[in-house]
């Protein structure tokens, strides 16, 4: 009992203390769904990315809301869709290596995180297509593209210590939105 509320006390003061960060911070579970249970407008989006049958869908709880969001991999990308509740889209992210961000936008991205942090390291980089979905499957059936959007997730070090962070860039490399990630504390080992 007393190693609980010990716990507890502790879990609170840390997320107070994220708070009063300027970061916003992000908690999220994901949970596997039966593609019974999703939106029917959900699976008709996707059928029209021609995304195949080897979607995996996830139920996503935040601290505020839920999403569904459908992923497959297609010609050796990865992809994730994200929809409200209702079906309705949300955003399209592609996953690809920090290398594939052109130079120039690398460059501006890495000169803003290196005055924020005395270092960093890129775990994984999306691109981030907003919830325009004509934008998208007219990008994806076409090949017509329009410049994405950054989302980049990374470990940095500064005063404060260490903790992953989730960046989202606009396609000038600006910054957007920067969140402080919370994992999801478990009794189990995980290998």
């Amino acid at each position: 009992m007393k190693k609980t509320i010990e716990r507890l006390l502790c879990g609170l003061l840390l997320v107070g203390g994220l708070f009063h960060s300027t970061a916003q911070v992000k908690i999220e579970q994901e949970f596997r769904m039966d593609p019974k249970e999703v939106p029917a407008k959900a699976i008709t989006y996707l059928e029209l990315m021609q995304a195949g049958h080897k979607v995996k869908w996830y139920k996503e709880q935040g601290a505020d809301r839920s999403t569904i969001e459908g992923k497959f991999k297609k010609e050796g990308r990865k992809f994730s869709v994200e929809f409200d509740e209702q079906g309705q889209l949300e955003d399209v992210e592609v996953e690809i290596r920090w290398r594939q961000v052109p130079e120039a936008l690398r460059k501006v991205i890495g000169t803003q995180l290196g005055q924020q942090f005395k270092r960093f390291r890129v775990k994984r980089v999306q691109e981030h297509y907003p919830q325009d979905a004509g934008r998208i499957l007219d990008w994806h059936l076409k090949q017509q593209p329009f410049p994405p959007y950054f989302e980049i997730e990374l470990k940095g070090v500064n005063d404060e210590g260490s903790k992953l962070y989730e960046f989202l860039f606009d396609p000038d490399g600006k910054e957007v939105r920067q969140s402080i990630i919370l994992l999801r504390n478990t009794d189990n080992l995980e290998f």
